[in-house]
């Protein structure tokens, strides 16, 4: 400690000294000793951020049963609105600028109604 502050009074700067439980001493300075705690600090918000994330938007592989039922009824609610919403644009009358739009519409059903999810019991 005396050989840091005598240091410190030659250079004319400010020093710190860390000394770790397993006797290896290690100097910085204050600029390098405050980057590192900084760093410490932004490394804890993202495990906090993180954790706050997987608590809000939980993901699939983390909900329990009744709670992925749920999530099966919400996604097929949803398949079924659409269905319905596109149901009801192939039987207006079309426009020539919406046939193309019609057009489109058709492949995604098709290939939709190839995907769409069913909830099963698991």
């Amino acid at each position: 400690m005396k050989k840091i502050s005598e240091f410190s009074k030659k250079c004319g700067g400010e020093h710190c000294l860390i000394v770790y439980d397993d006797g290896i001493r290690k100097t910085n300075g204050i600029d390098e000793f405050l980057e590192i705690k900084k760093n410490m600090i932004e490394n804890e918000i993202c495990k906090v951020g993180k954790q706050i994330r997987s608590i809000k938007y939980p993901t699939i592989i983390n909900m329990e049963e009744d709670q992925l039922r749920v999530f099966c009824a919400h996604v097929n609610a949803k398949i079924e609105a659409c269905d319905q919403e596109i149901k009801l644009l192939k039987n207006k009358p079309q426009s020539p600028a919406n046939s193309s739009l019609m057009e489109n519409m058709n492949q995604a059903t098709s290939h939709l109604s190839q995907r769409q999810i069913t909830s099963t019991p698991i």
